[in-house]
């Protein structure tokens, strides 16, 4: 109640302070233009709007109709490998310290992996105990 004393002061000096104003206001006129504004905008913009998408889209459609696909044809790019000047398996042996070193030993040569899936129950369980070592936990796959 006390704060609408101050806003119920400001009203009653605003009332007695415009109406010393108002006379001053009703001896100006605004000058009024004789010709009508023609408004350039329809009523409704957002139905303009709608009819250039419909008409937009309709011309996307036939140029897409009229305009046939162009096919690109792109070279294949045959890898090549390169070629093995030295055997890897065996170290270098140029060099002064080289022959007071032993000769580093030949790897053996491995065979392929014929299949991706345990032969035997005892490969599967190796196979299990390897996943959970290297792979992150469960909870976190």
């Amino acid at each position: 109640m006390e704060a609408f004393i101050p806003i119920i002061i400001a009203l009653l000096f605003s009332v007695f302070f415009n109406k010393k104003k108002e006379p001053d206001k009703k001896t100006v006129e605004k000058p009024v233009n004789s010709t009508p504004s023609r408004k350039t905008v329809s009523e409704n913009p957002f139905k303009e709007l709608g009819d250039f998408a419909k008409q937009f889209t309709n011309e996307r459609q036939q140029e897409k109709k009229t305009k046939p696909p162009v096919v690109r044809e792109v070279p294949v790019v045959e890898k090549m490998e390169r070629e093995v000047k030295r055997n890897q398996g065996v170290a270098r042996s140029s060099g002064r310290l080289s022959t007071h070193q032993e000769s580093a030993p030949l790897r053996p040569e491995t065979t392929p992996v014929n299949s991706m899936l345990p032969s035997s129950e005892d490969e599967l369980i190796r196979a299990i105990i390897f996943s959970e070592i290297l792979a992150p936990p469960k909870s976190k796959r």
